[in-house]
């Protein structure tokens, strides 16, 4: 697989970067014209310390052992990132097949192809993997953007589940979707 070179793995070095990052886009959630693309409140934009070791301790883990993951990142010039797609294990152990997407790109980088980049890239790397099939994903009803990316990539929408979330006294409905690759 041809690896583009502004898309690298996430790596230890990266750690500290990367969840500073993740609070950075937490900030933007639903916030000054964002779309609500987490489930969580709209105050809420520290990425959660118990996430933050889950998320590390996945990194090391055997693709198809519990709660394994892997992420890529993109940095810009000054070497902060910028964007991320994630991997992981589903929680049921029958589900080894396939895998979950995250997606996420800092609202100054949107519109620049990065999200596409990296879906393009995380597609790539499970055809080349010989356990995993399916790339699940799950995205908020009123985030179209990420719909129309997702749509684009070839993933299907299988159901809509309504009020699935109450967030900030607003109900969310969500949206599940998967690609065969």
């Amino acid at each position: 697989m041809k690896v583009q070179p502004n898309i690298k793995p996430l790596i230890a070095d990266d750690f500290d970067n990367f969840f500073i990052y993740l609070n950075k886009q937490l900030s933007h959630n639903g916030k000054d014209g964002s779309h609500l693309f987490m489930p969580i409140s709209r105050t809420q934009s520290i990425f959660p310390d118990d996430k933050r070791q889950s998320f590390v301790n996945g990194l090391s883990l055997t693709i198809g052992e519990p709660r394994w993951r892997r992420a890529w990142i993109i940095a810009n010039e000054a070497k902060q990132i910028i964007a991320h797609v994630d991997l992981r294990a589903l929680s049921d152990p029958c589900t080894q097949h396939r895998t979950l997407l995250g997606l996420s790109v800092l609202k100054e980088a949107q519109g620049k192809g990065h999200g596409e980049a990296l879906t393009k890239f995380a597609i790539d790397w499970v055809k080349d993997n010989e356990i995993l099939e399916i790339i699940d994903l799950s995205v908020l009803s009123k985030n179209m953007p990420a719909i129309k990316l997702y749509e684009k990539l070839g993933f299907i929408k299988h159901c809509e589940i309504k009020d699935m979330f109450r967030i900030d006294g607003q109900s969310e409905s969500h949206i599940i979707m998967s690609k065969t690759v």
